[in-house]
Formats: C-alpha cells, structure tokens, sequence
C-alpha cells in the first residue's frame, strides 16, 4: 500500500504547535506540561508481524496493511477523543492529553479513559489475519511533565516528553493483561465521580467503566498547523525519511532488511530537572556522535520508567553496508567508554537479523520504524546488560572476527523459548592484521580454478624476484568474489620464495583518514610497535632517515603514516597543504628504497576501493620512483569514475596490469563445495540452488553452504551428500549475503529503488511491461525502464529476455 505522506505526519501536534509558534529547536529550552499520559500496546503482535513478514515477496507490504489498519483504528479512537500520539513505541504507542491549565486536567483524563474504553471494545481485526482478534494492554496516568528537545548534532533533534507521571503509567501498562487498562493513582483521583472500577496492587485501579464525554466526539483535525513548512520540521524527522524526501519520493514502500539493532539505556530521572536534563543532552549528542561517526542511523529517543533509552540501527537507506555489526559492536564500545569515564550507568544490547522497515499509521499521524523479533532480542539483551555491552549470536557471525567477543553462558529472555546465546564485546580488531591469519568460515573453502589470475600474480613475483622488476597489479572484482583467497595465497607464495610481504588495507570504517593504508605498511619497513616510547620512535625514525638530507627537519612529518604522534618542529609547523603531503611521499619513498635495495619488496594494499585520497598520492608517488617495489591492489569496480591516479597507472605508458575476476564456472563451483564437504558428489537440488543464489560468488557460496549446514538440510552418507526434507525452495540468504546485496541497492535513487521493490514483487523473473504497468507512482512509469537499465549497470539484475519483449532478472534473491 502506498501513501503519500507529508513530512508534518510524522512529528506530533505538541512539537506543530511550538513551530507554529516560531521557537526555534534550542537545546536549552523545555516547557512544563499538565497532561494525561496513555501507553497502549499490542499484545502479541511482533510474533504475529514476524509470521506475516515471511509471506514470499509481498509479505512487507500485507504486514504494512495490516499496521496501518489496526494502528489507524487505534489512532482514529485517539484523535476522536482529542488525543496527540507522542510517540510510537515498536507495537504500542505514547499518547497525550494537554491539559488547559489545572482546572482542565480532570477533563484531560476523563477523554484518556474515555478513549481506552473504546479501544478495548473495538475489534482490531483484519481479513489477512481470519480468526486473529488483536488486543490491547493499556496503562494511564496523569500530572506535569517536561517537554524537551536533544541531541542536534549534523541538526538532528530529538523530541521527547518526560516526567514523574510516566512511572506510573508505565507500571500499569507493564501489570495489565491483554484487554484489560489499569489507571494509576494520580489520575483515579481526577476522575473519581466518572468512573467505575476496582483497586489492584500497587495503588493501580482496573478500569471497567466510564461516564460518556458529553457532546459528540471530535472529528480528527485536518490541516494539523498548515503554516509549518518541511524545513522546520525535517530536523526531527529519521534519515531514512529525509532521505527519500530529499529525492521527492512521498510515498512508502514496506521493506524486509539485514540490520543491526542497536538499543543504549540511561537511568536518567524522569523528572528531569535542570542538571538532568543538561546531562541528558549531553548524554544524546555523545550517542549522536559515536553512531553517526559509524553511519549508523537514530530510530528514536525514548524516556519512560525506565529512563532514557535511545534506539539506533546499522543498516537503513542510505548506509546500509555488509559491515554493519561490526560498525554497531564499534560504536556500542565506544559509547560504553565515554560512559565509564563519565561514571553513568548504562545498558546496551545488539542484535541482528532481517527487519520490518517502512512507514505505518494514520494519514494524519505515521511512524517510519523498525520491526521485528531482531529489534525485541536487541531490546531484551540490553535488559540484561548491567554497566556493559551484550551481543546475539547473529552478530557475532556477522562481525566475522573484527571484534573480539567474550562468551557468556546462554540466559532466557522473554518470547525465547529456548536460552539465547550472548556475547559480550571487548575490543575492536585492527582491521588489516587479518589478512595475514589463517582464514575460517566460509573463507575456508580451498582456491578452485583462478589459474590465469594466479598465473598473473606468479609472473610478477618471479620478475621481483629474479629481475628485481617492481610494478603494479589490480586485482579487481564484486564483493566476496575471491580478492581476497587470492591475496593469502600471494602473501604465502610470496614468504615461499624468499620475499617479505608488507601488507595494508583501505578501512569502509576508516575511509577519512590520511594514509590509513599505509600505517602498517611504513610500521613494518621501520620495524615499529604500536608500544614504542615515544623516544624510541624518535630514534627508530631518525636511523631510517639517517642519509635523508633533511630527514632530521622532516622527520615529524611521518606522524601522518605511524600510530604515534611525532612532535612539530618549527620547520614542519609551516609546512601546510601540497608541499607537506609532497615531502611526507618523499620520506617515504626514501624509506622503502633503501629497503628495497636490498631485498625484494612486496606491498599488498587490500580493500583499496576503500582508500583515501592521500593513500592514492602516496601509492602513485611510490609506483612512479620505485621501479623495484611491488605494488598489489586488491579493489571493487569503482562505483563512479575510479580515481585518477589509479588510471594514470593502468595506462599503457605506466605499465600496471588489470586482473578482473569473474565468478565461477559452474564445475568450479562444485568442486569448491565438494571440497568443502568432503564428498565426491552434490544434490541437483544442491547444485541448483548454488549457482541460482550466489551464481559463482565464492563467498556468498560459502555462506549458503554454512546456512544449509547449521539448518540441519545437508548431511554426509559417507562419499555422498543427501538433503534432508523436500527441498531448498525457501532458503533464505544468510544476513551477510542479504548485507552486500542492499549496500548495492541503497546506491541507487529512492525512485529506482521503489522501482525494484515494485519488480521484486513480481518475481524473481520480472518482464519489463509488467512492472511498467503496476508501479503505483504514475508519473515514474516513464523512467521504468531507464531505473532498470541502472540497476544492471550496478549488477543487481541482468537482461534475461532481449527485444521485443524484454525481461530481467535479479542476479540475486
């Protein structure tokens, strides 16, 4: 289903109306509020979304359907009865009365209990769930609060309410059973005369009957403060919204996406008074910070009972990349350090697995969130971390080692039936040391075939070693395509013939960051430690540079390439811009020169599609004046144009040779996976779904094959694979595989991403006049085919069919 949406649906009235105003969204104001708060939730509605979600290609947007129609029953109820939805909370929402003044909050209440009296008695049924009958568990309270607006880092403002009376409400919305509003004490006292009910524990009151509102009941408003304009309400709006906005798309798609699901908790008091409240903010803009510098994504800041709880995700458009977990395990580190420091207690827990995203609600009031039992796990392990960081085993997998993880014993949580493993991090791995361990996992699968491309590499190597003849080779292919299996094995043949490889790599983490590349490489010629003193590093690089002319002058300058800041001197103090990146390519050029005179010398750059433009310099500098050095680049196709020292490279004057690996045959592939099994044959069925999902991708091979293996549907006969069950039509990609594949669709527009969204509900297999013919947004009909013709170009589909009728296909599923 489709709506188009504006921007103002999806902020509430109470932060329209201070708009409306003109009071700007400044960290140091807030504003005292008399309300009566109202917290309803869904009882088991996440298992039954998860359920729905599952339902093939069009199951994202039947649970979108079946959101906006129980949501917009429920909020229909509210905005009859004057309410204004705060906040949307996963499966529930936070609703407010404002009260006019004092002598108006017995008024305010009567219409919140009026109004859970007709939630309750409302069926929230739908056609797609027959016999399903959704109920509701709600809890209601009333007094002064605080209105407050946090965070504005990069002009993201978050809006919340808080206050003593949210204590109460949450206690009766976490004691009431489904069907069933419990009111606390505050707000039975304001409306004791229109009410009937019965005490239960704890001071709350069962609410069983109300007085009628006199008069009818209100018509939801309309123009909701029609002279608030989009840019002043986009700094409380999620990226992801922005985003699409931003390219004039206004209307939703409902998506299923790998994520990882980050949720922190703060024990700030509710109350918040003025020292609270400035340690809150300053608590957000440093959970902003970390996250951001990550490119992770702020879902929404909750305050309730239980304090402030902020609700972050690695993975939503536009950022979405295959690193994801690993990028949230940073950030929680991070934000974990800053908060020891600072003596806060904190809670934060990490999950990660495919996720509900899209846009649900009312026309006049929606929420673009995230769903799911993913979202539910991530929320419960931060329930159980005390003063730590825990982690599922989802996220363990997918952080493929760059995070070193404690294992805790398994504990319960709720909506598990069995213990959930848990996790909890401890360090961040140095990202380029990895290459040089022995590989695990999927990377395990042995080298198939790749005889020209080893070749290549051979031959280079023997001119290195036998001519003492350098030069440059790209080994250049997808993600997961084998650069890296080939990059061990030239680092292993490279030790065999005598040769001592000095390794680097770009970081996607890391991208800003001058020489990133290099650091280890210039470490390892100097033969220096991330623990050497600071005097040792002065002399380690004063020796290397002993017969530099101006080595002693310029020797601060290699802080830019080595984990140890050098002092300034006055000479390199003044140097700013060109001359100082010429000179820091000149010390190092000196530097591996004098090595390479005396040995052969081997400089692997992995993930360069990754490095920055002063590892570009440098690599260009070294290729031009070292004939004797090596060069080997492991990189992506580039997404725009390549970098123009990388093309002056490859050109035929300078002599660098182009390696492009392909995926692999179909025979490769079942000799890899035969291998790997340690059987002599494969299933059909086996072979099959190989080639159709991960179509020659070594990694993405691999990965479905350890999915099958932990799902239990392979099992070994002696020589023999069989199948367990009827079939491997349903497998579905691992969550590192589906990573990759929308890192590469969250490259493209929103209009051509709604495009394929649109052709994926058609089939895996889709004709071209077919998806012309149903893309619900008319005025994009005439781009359809342009929007598909990019998305081949990026890889994501190919031309199955030609002229005259054409047809595509996803190149993965």
């Amino acid at each position: 289903m489709i709506h188009p949406t504006p921007l103002s649906a999806f902020v509430p009235d109470l932060l329209l109306a201070r708009l409306a105003g003109g009071r700007p969204a400044a960290r140091d104001e807030d504003e005292l509020l008399l309300a009566a708060s109202f917290f309803a939730d869904l009882a088991g509605f996440t298992a039954m979304a998860d359920r729905l979600a599952e339902e093939g290609s069009q199951g994202p947007e039947q649970l979108t359907e079946v959101l906006d129609h129980v949501f917009g029953t429920l909020i229909d109820r509210v905005l009859q009865h004057g309410g204004d939805v705060v906040r949307f909370a996963g499966d529930a929402i936070f609703v407010l009365w404002p009260a006019d003044g004092p002598d108006g909050l017995e008024d305010a209440v009567h219409r919140a209990l009026a109004c859970a009296r007709q939630a309750l008695a409302t069926p929230l049924e739908h056609p797609l769930l027959p016999g399903v009958s959704l109920q509701l568990r709600i809890g209601i309270n009333a007094g002064p609060m605080r209105m407050v607006r946090v965070g504005g880092l990069l002009d993201r403002w978050e809006f919340v309410v808080t206050g003593q009376p949210l204590r109460g409400m949450g206690l009766a919305a976490e004691r009431a059973a489904p069907g069933q509003a419990l009111v606390a004490a505050e707000a039975w006292e304001l409306a004791r005369g229109r009410v009937q009910g019965r005490p239960i524990e704890d001071g709350l009151w069962e609410l069983t009957g109300v007085e009628a509102i006199p008069g009818a009941l209100q018509e939801p408003r309309r123009d909701r403060f029609p002279g608030v304009v989009d840019a002043q309400v986009r700094p409380f709006i999620p990226g992801a919204v922005r985003h699409r906005y931003d390219a004039g798309v206004t209307s939703f798609l409902a998506e299923l996406r790998p994520l990882t699901v980050l949720f922190v908790n703060l024990p700030v008091m509710p109350g918040l008074r003025p020292p609270d409240r400035a340690q809150l903010q300053q608590l957000v803009h440093l959970g902003q910070r970390e996250l951001y510098r990550f490119e992770g994504a702020v879902d929404k800041l909750m305050m309730d009972d239980k304090g402030c709880t902020l609700l972050a995700s690695f993975g939503l458009p536009p950022l979405a990349h295959e690193d994801d977990a690993e990028r949230a395990l940073r950030a929680a580190l991070a934000i974990q350090a800053h908060l020891e420091v600072r003596g806060v207690p904190h809670r934060i827990g990490v999950a990660t697995g495919r996720v509900y995203a899209g846009a649900y609600g009312h026309p006049q009031r929606r929420e673009y969130s995230i769903l799911g039992d993913t979202v539910n796990l991530a929320a419960r392990l931060m329930q159980q971390a005390r003063d730590g960081v825990l982690c599922c085993e989802a996220t363990q997998r997918a952080a493929g080692g760059r995070v070193e993880l404690e294992v805790l014993e398994p504990a319960r949580v709720k909506g598990k039936r069995d213990p959930v493993p848990r996790f909890r991090p401890v360090r961040a791995i140095d990202r380029p040391t990895r290459a040089l361990e022995t590989p695990g996992g999927a990377q395990a699968l042995s080298i198939v075939g790749r005889e020209p491309e080893r070749d290549a590499l051979e031959g280079a190597l023997q001119d290195l070693v036998e001519r003492g003849e350098g030069g440059l080779v790209l080994l250049q292919g997808e993600a997961g395509i084998g650069k890296s299996t080939l990059i061990r094995w030239l680092l292993g043949r490279a030790v065999e013939l005598g040769v001592s490889p000095r390794y680097g790599s770009g970081d996607a983490i890391e991208r800003a960051a001058a020489y990133r590349a290099w650091r280890p490489v210039v470490s390892d010629v100097l033969g220096f430690g991330d623990d050497d003193a600071l005097d040792d590093a002065v002399r380690i690089v004063l020796e290397a540079l002993a017969d530099h002319p101006r080595g002693e002058a310029w020797a601060p300058l290699l802080s830019a390439v080595l984990p140890i800041e050098l002092p300034e001197n006055e000479v390199t103090a003044a140097m700013t811009g060109q001359v100082r990146g010429e000179n820091i390519r000149d010390l190092v050029g000196h530097m591996l020169r004098r090595v390479a005179m005396r040995e052969p010398m081997l400089i692997v750059l992995d993930d360069a599609h990754w490095m920055d433009p002063a590892s570009w310099s440098l690599l260009e500098a070294v290729h031009r004046r070292l004939g004797k050095v090596l060069l080997v680049l492991a990189a992506r196709p580039a997404e725009g144009a390549a970098p123009e020292e990388l093309e002056r490279m490859l050109s035929p004057d300078a002599g660098g040779r182009l390696v492009q690996l392909e995926g692999l045959e179909p025979g490769e592939v079942y000799d890899l996976v035969a291998r790997s099994l340690g059987v002599d044959d494969l299933p059909p069925a086996l072979q099959r779904v190989l080639l159709e999902r991960a179509e020659g991708n070594p990694l993405y091979t691999g990965e479905l094959l350890g999915a099958l293996q932990a799902m239990g549907a392979l099992w070994r006969d002696g020589r023999h694979c069989r199948l367990r069950g009827e079939g491997l039509d349903g497998l579905r990609l691992p969550d590192t595989v589906q990573g990759a594949v929308t890192s590469r669709l969250d490259r493209l527009e929103p209009h051509q991403q709604l495009t394929l969204k649109v052709a994926s509900v058609v089939g895996r297999s889709f004709p071209f006049q077919v998806t012309h013919d149903v893309h619900p947004v008319h005025e994009v009909r005439p781009l359809v085919e342009t929007h598909l013709q990019d998305s081949a170009r990026v890889g994501l589909i190919h031309l199955e069919q030609p002229e005259p009728a054409p047809v595509y296909r996803f190149q993965t599923s």
